[in-house]
């Protein structure tokens, strides 16, 4: 089966060159065609969920720090900080919010590049954006 060099390249982007997730879109998009990628998204959205969901009941501002992470797409600290205060309505120290990014930086979850935090993986960005 002959793949269109656009479809590659978009999966490529958007599932961030992660193995695990090509291989993925790619069994399915023999299965399926063009929706492959929207499906590998839904999908593993649903996978990581469960992780997330015992990720975020631990910490109260772990959610909404990915989801700040997550809307901005690459956010420097101190936006970090205005959308979570912004997010839950009330002050909130800048000592919790470090804690809780080194915290999700150690679970792989967030990646620190320069003076910017970004999810580590696309899905588990999808997954915040769709699911919290």
């Amino acid at each position: 089966m002959k793949v269109d060099e656009l479809t590659l390249e978009r999966a490529v982007s958007e599932l961030a060159g992660i193995i695990g997730w090509l291989v993925y879109f790619g069994k399915l998009y023999l299965e399926r065609g063009n929706d492959a990628l929207e499906e590998v998204k839904s999908l593993g959205a649903k996978i990581v969920k469960k992780e997330l969901d015992e990720t975020f009941s631990k910490i109260t501002y772990y959610v909404f720090i990915m989801k700040a992470i997550a809307t901005l797409g690459r956010a420097r600290w101190k936006n970090i900080l205005n959308d979570v205060v912004a997010q839950v309505g009330k002050k909130v120290t800048n000592a919790t919010i470090s804690r809780d990014l080194r915290n999700l930086m150690k679970m792989g979850f967030v990646e620190k590049e320069g003076n910017e935090y970004r999810i580590a993986d696309p899905i588990v960005k999808y997954a915040v954006l769709e699911e919290y």
